[in-house]
């Protein structure tokens, strides 16, 4: 923001020509963060990418755990219906 001592330092040139390298200065500082800030937010990104396919894989994971886990159990109580059927025969399937 130009202040109005800002504008009575424009008459003199050495003033004026330090005034310019600051604002130049202050114009520098803030591309760098603004490119720091930019890289540090991709990496933030790809940290969270990774995590979020890490899960994912887990989850897929889980899922065909579940599925066998289903499966493994409908074939145990279809064993435990056949031994049953074996020892005490068809009546007592109700």
């Amino acid at each position: 923001m130009i202040t109005p001592e800002m504008l009575s330092q424009i008459n003199d040139p050495d003033a004026l020509k330090a005034l310019v390298l600051e604002w130049a200065k202050r114009a520098q500082e803030k591309e760098q963060l603004t490119q720091q800030l930019a890289l540090e937010s991709a990496l933030k990104i790809q940290t969270l990418t990774k995590a979020k396919e890490a899960v994912e894989v887990e989850v897929k994971s889980l899922q065909a755990t579940i599925k066998f886990n289903k499966t493994y159990t409908e074939k145990l109580q279809l064993e435990l219906a056949h031994l049953r059927r074996i020892r005490f025969g068809i009546k007592s399937e109700t």
